[in-house]
């Protein structure tokens, strides 16, 4: 299925700028952006939250012209869909461009912070237009509260990692303008547009069915869904806690590894760089086969699931949870930065697997200065770019409650065990399925047990082990565009579709005796390669055995392994402010 003609054109008008707040005299005001499970439960942030919600209704529904680019239809699109050029920028030109989004590349981190600034900065208009509707004795108080306001960050590294209600429940009451009113949730699904549809595009058909390449889902919707195939919500808050301990592991290790300083494009990315030996981007090193987009990867597709939005590039940026997600990897950008401050984008000739506007020839040179479009700092041609936000606070906001990095190694070595082992994944082919999936790990000892094809010869049974199996060891998504579409992107083909992740594996290992709380991170564990398993859930619900990842390879990382002992020299971050 080809990519189809959208008839939407954008509107023509004075170009939108991303500009930060200021005060009367010109300073930049910035306000801390806050955990949205701290705005949901405390009462004294319950205008905050009033706010919060009546904002979001507005910017989903309080313009109707879906063409004008402070909607978050347009907003939202930047993503992906519709794939037409945001707020007068460039004209779509013939190389079949997909979206603006950098994925795969160094600027995946630093192209989303103005995204979401963007979207946060149309919530405060909207914030600060309801506040000045309220009468009596509150109407200060939220006048003050639309003042704080800044977009929240859902930390789904967090002990009770489920997400919060407040994301998630259909409906939800505020004190409004006019007194106590209920309203469908704009926080928990995306009424799509009417208006839209046209000629050459079949919008609502692919919304509802974001993968064009299998059946289509059988009851198509006007919302956006989350698992809507699996068993919607409950699955996937079941599916993020198993995770949990995962992200944890994963997220310590790269907050705490010694980064030298020209080693910001490990961090960033997935994607194996350059023409090194078989592939390998991570030279042995574990922890430089990990990334935050690694990460972040995988809460899209937990989220979104078979034939949920967030599970596919195209259209995740039209979920708000989408927003939410993204100002938690922000978040623990900035807490990074803090640890690491002298490492950050550099110069590099890189192919990523973004094909926009300005990418088609699939070759890129970016850099600090590498202009990140469409987001405009001006209204004469000027683009914010990586230099320019390498500071949050120069957008108007910044984070005060950053996770220590004390506090990341309690929780990641937790228990009698000091010693985490990580199964590295070197290689994945990302288009094998035609878009996002999930590979699933499983570990029977003495290579008993089933075959990985007896594992998914029942899909539903797949989906069982998943969650109740004392054999399942974890998962890592592979977050991607359709391979149809793929086929179009010149960078998509020139690069080739390997990317590089690690599970950690440690406690399917202990379960099946492989290993114990004393077996020391060097110990030669022999047999494990026969009895792992490695398969994959595509985005359709069906299971895999012929998965391509590389030459799985184990590793067992010590709490005092060279270069995670790094912050014994550093002060804690406690900001992410840092710039030096």
């Amino acid at each position: 299925m080809s990519a189809p003609q959208v008839p939407i054109k954008p509107v023509a008008q004075k170009p939108l700028v991303l500009a930060p707040p200021t005060d009367a005299d010109g300073n930049v005001v910035v306000k801390p952006r806050l955990d949205i499970a701290t705005i949901a439960s405390d009462p004294s942030l319950s205008k905050q939250r009033d706010l919060l919600v009546l904002a979001w209704d507005k910017l989903l529904y309080g313009i109707a012209d879906p063409t004008n680019p402070r909607t978050f239809f347009q907003i939202g699109g930047i993503h992906g869909w519709p794939y037409v050029a945001y707020n007068s920028d460039a004209p779509l030109g013939d190389n079949n461009p997909f979206g603006y989004c950098w994925h795969g590349s160094q600027l995946f981190p630093t192209w989303h912070r103005p995204y979401v600034a963007l979207l946060e900065q149309e919530l405060r208009h909207w914030a600060k237009t309801i506040a000045s509707e309220y009468t009596g004795p509150d109407a200060a108080a939220y006048a003050a509260a639309a003042e704080e306001l800044r977009m929240p960050f859902w930390d789904w590294l967090a002990n009770d990692s489920q997400a919060p209600a407040l994301l998630t429940d259909p409906k939800v009451t505020v004190n409004a303008p006019t007194g106590s009113h209920t309203l469908a949730n704009p926080l928990a699904a995306y009424r799509f547009p009417k208006t839209p549809v046209g000629s050459g595009y079949n919008f609502h058909q692919w919304i509802n069915d974001p993968n064009p390449n299998d059946p289509p889902a059988p009851s198509p919707s006007t919302l956006t869904r989350r698992q809507p195939l699996d068993g919607g919500i409950p699955a996937m808050n079941a599916v993020l806690k198993q995770d949990y301990p995962n992200r944890v592991t994963l997220w310590s290790l790269l907050l705490r590894y010694d980064y030298q300083e020209s080693d910001w494009h490990f961090f960033a990315d997935h994607f194996i760089h350059s023409d090194e030996p078989d592939g390998f981007k991570w030279k042995g090193n574990p922890i430089l086969a990990m990334s935050i987009e690694q990460v972040h990867d995988k809460i899209h597709v937990d989220v979104g699931g078979t034939k949920g939005q967030m599970s596919y590039p195209e259209v995740a940026g039209l979920d708000p949870i989408f927003f939410f997600h993204h100002c938690q990897v922000d978040r623990l950008l900035a807490q990074w930065q803090a640890a690491h401050p002298l490492t950050y984008v550099e110069p590099r000739e890189e192919v990523s697997d973004s094909q926009n506007y300005l990418t088609g020839t699939g070759q890129e040179k970016t850099g600090p200065d590498y202009p990140l479009h469409p987001f405009r700092s001006d209204t004469h041609g000027g683009f914010w770019s990586s230099a320019m936000v390498r500071d949050t606070r120069v957008l108007g906001y910044t984070y005060d409650t950053l996770q220590t990095p004390q506090a990341a190694d309690e929780a990641t070595f937790e228990g009698e065990n000091e010693v985490r082992w990580l199964l590295v994944l070197p290689a994945v082919k990302r288009f094998q399925y035609h878009a996002s999936f999930t590979l699933l790990v499983f570990f029977y000892k003495d290579g008993t047990g089933p075959s990985a094809a007896e594992l998914v010869a029942g899909d539903s049974n797949l989906k069982a082990l998943r969650v109740g199996s004392d054999n399942f060891g974890g998962s890592m998504g592979v977050f991607t565009i359709s391979a149809t579409q793929a086929q179009h992107c010149s960078n998509c083909q020139r690069r080739g579709d390997l990317i590089s992740g690690a599970i950690d594996v440690t406690a399917v290992l202990e379960r099946i005796g492989l290993i114990t709380a004393d077996t020391p991170a060097d110990a030669q564990l022999t047999g494990w390669e026969k009895m792992l398993r490695v398969v994959a859930l595509d985005a359709n619900g069906a299971g895999h055995a012929d998965v391509q990842t590389g030459t799985p390879t184990l590793f067992g990382i010590s709490k005092t392994e060279p270069g995670l002992d790094f912050f014994d020299a550093h002060d804690p971050p406690v900001s992410g402010t840092a710039t030096s």
